[in-house]
């Protein structure tokens, strides 16, 4: 049950009963995070992570970002800070998002990829 991950989960982030995450650093055994790999995932200060997001092994999450429903940010990416996953986003292994960007809803980011800063990425678009 989710009440017993929170007590697990309470040194290293803060994560509310909408799934919504924030603090400096979850371990891959966390349950919003991919399984597998010796890596761990940093989550910033004030990042939401929402229902049904992952994010995976090594990757890095921003502060103040939101990983909206169902985004996927996989092995390896950076995101920055102030950074809004529409839902359904992917972001494949190795990507780098700069601050400030918005990626609309089901776009996907193929592998080792950068978004500048401020980047707009529209809904259902491909980045390669």
């Amino acid at each position: 049950p989710l009440d017993d991950r929170r007590a697990e989960l309470v040194d290293r982030a803060s994560i509310d009963r909408l799934g919504r995450a924030c603090g400096r650093h979850l371990g891959v055994e966390d349950q919003l995070l991919h399984r597998g790999g010796a890596a761990s995932a940093e989550i910033g200060e004030g990042a939401q992570l929402l229902a049904r997001s992952v994010v995976g092994p090594g990757a890095a999450v921003g502060p103040n970002s939101l990983v909206n429903t169902a985004a996927v940010v996989e092995h390896g990416c950076r995101v920055g800070a102030h950074v809004h996953f529409a839902p359904g986003v992917v972001l494949s292994g190795g990507v780098a998002v700069g601050d400030g960007c918005h990626l609309g809803t089901g776009c996907v980011v193929i592998q080792n990829v950068a978004v500048g800063a401020g980047c707009v990425v529209g809904a259902g678009a491909v980045v390669i």
